[in-house]
């Protein structure tokens, strides 16, 4: 274990050495006259070289071999993105080098409690900031359900306990956003087992939709499993006829419709979510009632998407989307289709991780405080 951290902080220093000198890993490597995939792996931190071109790497950069697998003595910054169903962190150096990263379980505070939560955050930001002293962390971290009622203030309360440089936080749909459009107006709409949509305009952020899926009127995961289960029941009871929808749904978990029912009262709405690909597949394979329920709700989305449009005023809307539907291709061509102008849309797919975003604005939050320190 120990040699293994060693390699990665050899690895993160070479890689912050040479960038620092603006060096290609072609470049260093032809300085030190070995080849570049050499470089490589020492920057992967595949293995340490030997002792002799390790007193050769110091030399190039005018540091000591002890120097080499010393954590870097400047400042990181630690991205938190807690969701309902994992927790992921993310802590880099300063030039945006990875040091280290782990994933924990969800810590919405609003499924396991604010003390599970916190003990899910706690363990997590210890492990990933390993020796790296708390005092020279910034961190940003997004928590589903982390804004809501006092727990704002609850888990910036709870930070400071760690006595970090620096310490921000909010909602874990803010790592989303800065993920997908950094400081550019655009949206990002977040479609999983719920589905919002945020406008950001001049770094200011505004919530379109998301109101739950009690009020959402379509186009969320819950939405297409919701709609997958209501058909098989019509089936059962004689009101539509059989379909691939009907046995895709009745073999995703090989249970009876009966049995999905009561079970989607018992488990919520993420196992009636579960049920949102019999959708996508039923209509790859043709099925109408499948393609009408993806229409109805694309459709849906495809209004929220304009009226962010209208928000953001621009002939031109870089539009981000993100979450589990994504993977399902035929969702993102049914939203074209839906737009009354989609030449109107600059739509991609997040590409990444959320808490890259996390840490974005780890980065943003600490530098705006301060310049205006500065003023």
């Amino acid at each position: 274990m120990i040699m293994e951290v060693s390699e990665k902080i050899f690895a993160a220093n070479v890689k912050t050495l040479r960038k620092a000198k603006k060096l290609s890993q072609s470049e260093l490597a032809e300085k030190l006259n070995f080849t570049e995939k050499a470089v490589s792996k020492w920057e992967c931190g595949e293995y340490v070289p030997s002792i002799h071109v390790l007193f050769k790497i110091a030399e190039e950069f005018g540091v000591s071999v002890e120097n080499l697998f010393e954590e870097n003595s400047g400042i990181y910054f630690l991205g938190i993105d807690g969701g309902g169903t994992k927790t992921s962190f993310l802590l880099t150096d300063e030039l945006g080098n990875r040091v280290r990263s782990e994933v924990a379980p969800g810590c919405n505070p609003f499924d396991i409690g604010e003390d599970e939560s916190k003990k899910v955050l706690s363990d997590g930001i210890r492990k990933v900031c390993g020796n790296v002293p708390f005092q020279r962390v910034v961190c940003f971290a997004g928590i589903a359900g982390g804004t809501v009622g006092g727990h704002k203030k609850l888990f910036a309360n709870f930070l400071k306990t760690f006595g970090f440089k620096a310490a921000y936080n909010g909602s874990d749909n803010e790592n989303v956003v800065c993920g997908g459009l950094g400081a550019d107006d655009g949206v990002t709409l977040i479609t999983g087992t719920g589905v919002c949509a945020y406008v950001q305009k001049n770094r200011q952020i505004k919530r379109v939709s998301g109101w739950g899926y009690f009020f959402d009127e379509g186009g969320s995961a819950f939405n297409f499993g919701r709609e997958a289960i209501s058909f098989a029941c019509g089936v059962e009871d004689g009101r539509f006829f059989e379909s691939e929808l009907y046995r895709q749904v009745k073999s995703k978990n090989g249970e009876s419709v009966e049995s999905i029912v009561q079970k989607s009262y018992d488990a919520g709405k993420k196992y009636v979510a579960s049920f949102a690909d019999c959708v996508f597949k039923s209509a790859a394979a043709g099925d109408e009632a499948a393609a009408e329920i993806i229409k109805r709700n694309t459709k849906v989305v495809a209004g929220v998407l304009e009226t962010c449009a209208k928000v953001i005023g621009t002939e031109k809307v870089k539009t981000v989307i993100a979450g589990g539907l994504t993977k399902e291709s035929a969702f993102i061509n049914y939203i074209k289709s839906s737009l009354s102008r989609p030449e109107n849309f600059e739509i991609s797919v997040l590409s990444g991780e959320p808490v890259e975003g996390a840490v974005r604005l780890a980065e943003y939050y600490y530098k705006k405080e301060n310049e205006n320190a500065n003023r």
